[in-house]
């Protein structure tokens, strides 16, 4: 098949995604999962003793990082935003 003009021949590259990266992206989603799931185990009473400890731990470090990504997240479209053209201020003429 020929390429239209512009794309570049290198489609089984960019679309294959791999196995190693397959493990990684269910490893990451798993991990966000169990995290979030983490409160709520202690929450429950299904966590006790020292696990309960380290779920509390965890799910509030997940719970300040989710924090930061919203507000990160947040940022980024207020100072899209701000700096788009409609947005801008028009110095008044001098004249």
């Amino acid at each position: 098949m020929e390429s239209a003009p512009g794309v570049t021949d290198r489609e089984e590259e960019v679309a294959s995604l791999g196995v190693a990266r397959g493990v990684v992206a269910l490893a990451v989603g798993g991990l966000a999962v169990a995290l979030a799931v983490l409160p709520a185990m202690v929450g429950l009473g299904l966590a006790s003793g020292a696990v309960a400890y380290a779920a509390a731990g965890l799910g509030g470090l997940a719970a300040a990082w989710g924090g930061v990504k919203l507000a990160l997240a947040a940022w980024g479209l207020v100072s899209v935003w701000a700096d788009s053209p409609g947005r801008q201020v028009v110095p008044a003429s001098i004249d």
